[in-house]
C-alpha cells in the first residue's frame, strides 16, 4: 500500500499451503514413471486415436517398439502401418477401420519390422470408445511378443524332434518283435490300421487318433518276454502257458515305461485286454476304469485276431469277428467303439490289407 505521496507503506498478500498439491503432483509423476518402467519391462506401449481431430498419441514404449525417435509423427497412420509385414498390413487396416466404423474391437498378433529392420512379432489391441452411439476414440496398446513367439517355435521344434525320436523307437521295437514272431508283427500293423480308422470314425482329435495308431503298432510288445514255443504252438495252450501269455500287457507297459514313452501309451498297452464287464486281464478293470483309447485297441485286436490265421487254427473270417463284436457289444466291448467298428465294415469303408 502507498501513501498520498506515492511512497510504499506496506505490502498485503496471501499465503497458501500447497503441500498436498505438491505431494499429489509428485505422486502423479512417480506413477507416470512407474507406468513407463512397467511398459518398458513388459514391452507394451499404449496409444489413442481421436476420431474427430484425427490425432494420434503414442506412449514412449510405442516409439521404442517401432525403433523411431519422438520426431516421428504418429498421425501419419499410413506410414505407421507400413512397419507391419506386407502380408499383415491389410489385416490391421481392416481391423482399425472396423473399430471406427462398426464399433468392433480387435486383438491381433502380426509380423512387424521396426525401423532398424529388426523382424518382430507384435500383439496389437484396439478398443473403440462409444458416446451417444458414435465412436469418439479408439484406444489400445501394442506389445512386442517376439520372445514369446520364438519360445513357442523352439518348443514346437523340440516337440517335433521328440515325436520323431518316439516314432524311431517304436519302429525299432516293432522290427525286433516281428523278427522274433512274424505273426505278431503283422498283427500289430493291422490292429494299428483298424484302431486308427475306428478312432477317426468316432471323430476323436487328431492327436488322440495318432497315439492310438502308435499304440496299436506296439500293443503286443510284451510278447517279447513270452517263450517262442508258446507263441508258435500249433495246438491250444495249457492253463500254465496261457497264464504266461497273459502277462504280456504288463510286461509291454513296463518296456514302454523304460523307453520313457508317453504315459498314455503305457496305459493303453496295459489295458488292451480288459473288458467292460471286468472279465479281462491283467487288472480286471470295469467300465469307465478302462481308457476309451484302450477299448478301441481291444475291439481292433479281437477283430484282427479272429479274422487272421493263428498258429493253432485257421482264420475264422471277418464275418465271425464282427458277429463276436455285435453279440458282446456293451458286455465286453464299449458300445460306441463296437458300433463304429461294425459301421466301417458294413459300409465297406475298411478292409484289412
Amino acid at each position: 500500500m502507498k501513501d498520498h505521496a506515492g511512497n510504499t507503506r506496506y505490502f498485503e498478500g496471501t499465503v497458501e499451503d500447497i503441500t498436498k498439491r505438491k505431494k499429489m503432483e509428485q505422486q502423479l509423476k512417480q506413477s507416470e514413471n512407474l507406468l513407463k518402467a512397467a511398459q518398458s519391462i513388459a514391452k507394451v506401449g499404449g496409444w489413442e486415436y481421436d476420431v474427430q481431430s484425427k490425432k494420434v498419441i503414442w506412449t514412449d514404449e510405442v516409439y521404442r517398439i517401432y525403433n523411431v525417435s519422438e520426431s516421428f509423427d504418429p498421425n501419419d497412420i499410413a506410414k505407421a502401418i507400413r512397419f507391419y509385414a506386407v502380408e499383415d498390413r491389410q489385416k490391421i487396416e481392416e481391423a482399425f477401420t472396423q473399430a471406427v466404423e462398426q464399433h468392433r474391437p480387435y486383438d491381433l498378433e502380426l509380423k512387424f519390422v521396426s525401423a532398424d529392420r529388426t523382424r518382430k512379432w507384435v500383439r496389437t489391441i484396439g478398443r473403440p470408445l462409444v458416446k451417444d452411439g458414435r465412436v469418439v476414440k479408439v484406444v489400445g496398446n501394442i506389445a512386442d511378443i517376439t520372445d514369446r513367439k520364438n519360445a513357442v517355435e523352439e518348443l514346437n521344434i523340440s516337440t517335433e524332434k521328440l515325436r520323431k525320436n518316439l516314432i524311431g523307437t517304436i519302429q525299432v521295437i516293432s522290427v525286433m518283435l516281428e523278427t522274433r514272431d512274424p505273426y505278431t508283427g503283422g498283427h500289430q500293423k493291422r490292429v494299428s490300421s483298424l484302431a486308427r480308422s475306428i478312432a477317426q470314425e468316432m471323430r476323436l482329435s487328431k492327436d488322440t487318433i495318432d497315439i492310438i495308431r502308435i499304440a496299436g503298432s506296439i500293443h503286443d510288445i510284451g510278447k517279447m518276454s513270452v517263450p517262442a514255443e508258446i507263441l508258435s504252438k500249433p495246438t491250444k495252450l495249457s492253463d500254465i502257458e496261457m497264464s504266461i501269455l497273459k502277462v504280456h500287457p504288463r510286461i509291454g507297459s513296463d518296456i514302454i515305461k523304460v523307453a520313457e514313452l508317453p504315459d498314455l501309451l503305457t496305459e493303453m498297452v496295459l489295458q488292451h485286454h480288459e473288458r467292460i464287464d471286468g472279465s479281462g486281464y491283467p487288472q480286471g478293470l470295469k467300465g469307465k476304469e478302462i481308457l476309451l483309447e484302450a477299448q478301441i485297441l481291444a475291439v481292433a485286436d479281437v477283430v484282427e485276431a479272429m479274422a487272421s490265421h493263428r498258429p493253432y487254427r485257421p482264420s475264422l473270417g471277418v464275418d465271425a469277428a464282427l458277429a463276436e463284436i455285435e453279440k458282446n457289444q456293451g458286455i465286453f466291448y464299449h458300445p460306441d467303439v463296437a458300433e463304429a467298428c461294425l459301421r466301417l465294415f458294413r459300409e465297406n469303408r475298411f478292409k484289412f490289407e
